[in-house]
């Protein structure tokens, strides 16, 4: 038997009516006291707390303790049920009324209530921490509003005892409560900056959930917005809340004052008890006739309320004058270290790496700044920079941390210090506008210095402000025309903008000022922005000079971060060549240099583009292996846009393994992670994904929708790698709908993107895509154009193209069997067939044994294996098979067979979705029917064929001419009776 759920409707002296609800803790029961003919609460404890016998010890023994809290706004516990068949329970007071959670579902409540809301729950804990209960999970969903509107504080499920008087006899005093070690309790929005960090904690971590949940009533929103739990610890650890007073009108300083304290990050910069709070909640909530709650309160003067504002506004601030000079709340007072000569040099050095964007070099010099001079907060806080700018956002957070430990208050930072610190955890929050003000702060008091304009340049970049961005890096460049920095993050910008001479000169700027100045790693960042920006161009070789002379140079001077970027960014080069092989062998070497050199995120990111290139030779097994553990290794540095990058293509994998469902779901954390945090081109990415899935799944709108919009970002962010890729996603859903011309525009203009920048990778894919649709639409001799270049391509030895030679063979196939050139069709296709112990063929492999089987004659077949069945999908690629095994039948006198596959295949949910397949098939039906002399069939057939014929003349327009013309249509309509 479960030890947490009830065996019958009896236990004890109750009688069981009906479950309330599940916590963390366990289930709630509705129950009746026989004895007592009373209503009651019974918590079952669930059975894995149950079955640990230190759990279940503490739990019952502090359940005993929560007993002893005898007070009106907190939910009684009756007794403690220890049943021998393992099962225990809690019996409490039954509470009617709604929950907080969900009152504020309905908006924020009515300020008056919300500070006598507030003063009960005050209340409530200063009791249980005067018998040394801390709550530390209390939350709206923990508070019961009665029908008196009073606070109930329910569940001190998590509730952790400090005094020892409350221990049981010959035991030592609870230091942890109902929960294992080392693991933090707590509902995440509300918890403590104590809980999140795991350190020591008292009452006033209560206070600082009770300042959340108090900003919710208040304001009817979270003070902390998160998607995660890791998100919701920088949140608290690191951000203040806007005022209150700034979201509703009617709130005042007294408010503002009032949540500022309570959720201070210091517990030493809060209220120090519960009682401290209560006389300040009495300046919100004088008595007007309601019992008085316990004999901590003591009366404010009635007539205060009533006064004008501005005297309770004043009278606020004299009590939070008077209470700060009591010293209830106490500021710390340490000031930030001063570092010393060479703890200053190596944080200099550290911040020009910064800004060249040599973020790993950075790192290393930082860490050096810091051996000088532990107690240096600006190291730290430039330390934070670089290990945000890597994605490494626990590193970021423990640097900022350590600020905290530092300087408790960072009013006390010089402004300077203060405004990068504020800066830096924005952007580690991914809050860019919150980045992009604190940097314009400080440019704004600093205008003669370039290095805050190219800080607030490269906070703008993060924003997506590219125009901006290049504003502040040119104004820069007027305090300082030599500042090589702004002219290479200037000319990164004028690259994306598509100016590309303007973006050449840039670069070659920057390079010459960094080689003048002997500055080698801002040489080979240089070398490597240009290579990267070279490769979005389509000059492959000039982006390879660049690179190999960046790894050279890096090899050099020992930069081992930079040279393996190099190495990895030449493998994108080599693959984009063609070579993949190549390209496949360079990226693991690099990678598993980083792993070695413990350059993690590298080494994440070099996985993720491995596996890109497995991905490309349809090694879906091994790119999934390679993604998987890029995952491992960025969770192990906090670095969530690589987990999300890695998942995405995840997904991308999945789509390409034909499981569009799952690759939706896979795909839908990454998105959300991308939009949320602003990351514009791996947002593309993810809308390409479900694009593509949505077009698998056949939900054509919204496959359309998802690429059109992606066309219309690319083209607004003028990234024409995307651009390309929406493109052939719009030409995929248009060949899914039959729409031929529309799919062989959308496939021009991305043939036309990837020869512009020679990317021989994507390229070989649009030959053969293009070539499919010009032979599908009668236009032979353009088709056999391109497939004569992919032959080319395959002489020079280019693996990506050798990878669609057998398609180009089937092609080839295809039409000849359409201009009925039987011979080639069977000498072309039969070395694309896979092998009868191949169980499932690929696409290219069905279509090459449907023209075979086409192409062969009747002495022949007699002679072989049976005609395949009708292939299950309705995919463009399953259409042209199924029309070519319906031919097959009709062709060699199987017209049964023929009319009843036409006939399935029209009844099929996908069988009307394209006017270009549906003619073709009914044609079919048509045709076989004529041969059976079966009048109605075939005349049902017929006008089926001319009306989707018809529809299919109207929107392609002049384009049907060639198609028209097809000898197999010519045929097929002659079979059928159509004019």
């Amino acid at each position: 038997m479960s030890p947490g759920a009830p065996a019958a409707a009896r236990l004890s002296n109750y009688r069981l009516e009906r479950p309330l609800g599940t916590g963390g803790m366990g289930t709630v029961y509705l129950a009746t006291d026989l004895g007592l003919g009373r209503l009651v609460a019974i918590k079952f404890i669930t059975p894995e707390k149950a079955a640990d016998p230190a759990a279940r010890k503490r739990l019952l023994r502090e359940a005993r303790a929560a007993a002893a809290l005898d007070h009106p706004n907190i939910c009684s516990v009756y007794e403690v049920i220890d049943e021998p068949d393992g099962r225990a329970c809690i019996v409490m007071q039954y509470v009617s009324g709604d929950t907080l959670a969900d009152t504020l579902a309905r908006g924020p409540l009515d300020v008056r209530l919300t500070m006598s809301l507030a003063r009960d729950l005050a209340s409530a804990l200063a009791l249980a921490h005067k018998h040394g209960i801390v709550h530390r999970d209390l939350k709206p969903h923990n508070i019961i509003i009665t029908k008196d509107k009073r606070a109930k504080l329910l569940d001190f499920g998590l509730a952790r005892q400090n005094d020892p008087e409350f221990a049981t006899s010959g035991e030592a005093v609870t230091t942890t409560a109902l929960t294992t070690p080392g693991v933090v309790v707590g509902t995440p929005a509300y918890m403590s900056p104590e809980q999140i960090r795991q350190v020591p904690i008292d009452g006033r971590s209560d206070l600082f959930s009770l300042g959340a949940v108090l900003y919710e009533c208040l304001t009817g929103e979270r003070a902390f917005h998160a998607l995660t739990p890791l998100e919701y610890a920088g949140q608290i650890l690191h951000c203040q809340p806007p005022d209150v007073s700034s979201r509703r009108t009617e709130l005042t300083v007294q408010h503002d004052e009032l949540c500022r304290r309570l959720l201070a990050k210091d517990p030493e910069d809060r209220f120090q008890s519960a009682e401290e709070l209560l006389g300040a909640l009495r300046v919100f909530t004088p008595d007007t006739g309601r019992t008085a709650a316990t004999p901590l309160e003591t009366r404010w003067p009635a007539g205060l309320w009533s006064a004008h504002p501005s005297v309770v506004v004043w009278a606020g601030i004299a009590v939070v004058v008077i209470l700060a000079m009591a010293g209830v709340w106490r500021w710390k007072a340490i000031a930030p270290g001063t570092p010393n000569a060479e703890a200053t040099a190596w944080y200099r050095r550290g911040t020009t790496a910064l800004r060249d964007g040599a973020y790993h070099s950075a790192q290393l010099a930082l860490r050096e700044a810091i051996t000088a001079a532990p107690d240096y907060p600006g190291a730290y806080i430039r330390m934070a920079e670089a290990d945000t700018e890597l994605g490494e956002v626990e590193g970021a957070q423990q640097a900022l941390l350590k600020v905290s430990d530092l300087v408790t208050s960072e009013s006390r930072l010089p402004f300077g210090d203060r405004k990068r610190t504020q800066a830096v955890r924005a952007l580690m929050l991914r809050d860019v506008d919150g980045a992009v003000r604190a940097y314009a702060e400080l440019a704004a008091s600093e205008p003669r210095d370039p290095g805050a304009w190219l800080d607030l340049g490269r906070a703008q970049d993060a924003a997506a402000l590219s125009a901006d961005a290049r504003v502040s890096y040119e104004r820069a460049l007027q305090l300082d025309a030599q500042y090589a920095p702004a002219h290479l993050r200037r000319a990164s910008i004028l690259g994306l903008e598509g100016r590309r001479d303007e973006a050449l000169a840039g670069f070659a700027e920057a390079e010459r000022l960094y080689r003048a100045g002997a500055n080698v790693e801002g040489e080979v960042e240089t070398l490597i922005r240009l290579g990267l920006f070279l490769i979005s161009t389509g000059e492959a070789h000039a982006a390879r000079v660049a690179l190999e002379r960046a790894d050279d140079l890096a090899a050099r001077v020992q930069s081992r971060a930079q040279q393996i970027r190099a190495e990895l960014t030449l493998s994108s080069v080599t693959a984009f060549e063609g070579r993949w092989d190549d390209a496949e062998r360079m990226a693991s070497a690099a990678v598993d240099a980083a792993l070695r050199e413990h350059l993690d995120t590298v080494a994440a990111d070099g996985l993720v583009d491995l596996a890109n290139v497995l991905a490309l030779r349809r090694r879906h097994d091994e790119a999934d292996a390679y993604l998987v553990r890029a995952i491992e290794v960025a969770n192990r540095r906090g670095a969530p846009r690589i987990v999300a990058r890695a998942t995405l293509q995840r997904a991308a994998v999945l789509v390409a393994e034909e499981h569009p469902a799952q690759a939706i779901i896979a795909a839908k954390s990454p998105l959300e992670y991308f939009q949320a945090n602003h990351y514009r081109r791996f947002e593309l990415v993810a809308l390409s994904v479900i694009s593509r899935a949505q077009e698998a799944l056949g939900h054509y709108a919204d496959a359309r929708r998802l690429a059109e919009r992606s066309l219309a970002l690319a083209a607004e962010m003028k990234d024409e790698v995307q651009a390309a890729q929406a493109l052939e996603n719009l030409a995929g859903e248009a060949n899914a709908l039959g729409a031929l011309p529309d799919a062989l525009q959308y496939r021009a203009r991305g043939l036309d993107i990837h020869r512009r920048q020679n990317d021989l990778s994507s390229l070989s894919f649009d030959l053969v895509n293009r070539a499919d649709l010009l032979i599908r639409l009668g236009r032979y001799p353009e088709g056999a154009a391109l497939l004569d270049e992919l032959d080319a391509g395959i002489a020079k030895g280019l693996d990506a193209y050798k990878l669609r030679a057998r398609r180009a063979g089937v092609l080839r196939a295809l039409a000849a069997a359409i201009r009925h050139q039987l011979p080639d069709v069977v000498r072309l296709a039969r070395p694309a067939v896979a092998p009868a112990s191949e169980p499932n063929p690929n696409a290219n492999a069905q279509l090459a044994a449907a023209l075979l089987e086409y192409a062969q004659p009747n002495t022949a077949r007699r002679h072989s294996p049976a005609a395949a069945p009708l292939p299950d999908s309705l995919s463009p690629s399953g259409r042209e098979v199924r029309y070519w095994t319906l031919l097959t039948r009709l062709a060699h006198g199987d017209a049964r067979g023929a009319l009843a596959g036409a006939e399935q295949t029209l009844a099929a949910p996908d069988g009307w979705v394209s006017y270009e397949f549906e003619w073709r098939i009914a044609a079919i039906g048509a045709a076989a029917a004529r041969q059976l002399r079966d009048g109605p069939r075939q005349h049902a057939f017929v006008d089926r064929a001319q009306r989707a014929a018809a529809r299919l003349r109207h929107e392609w327009k002049s384009d049907v001419a060639s198609y028209d013309a097809r000898p197999d249509f010519m045929e097929l309509r002659r079979m059928a009776g159509l004019n």
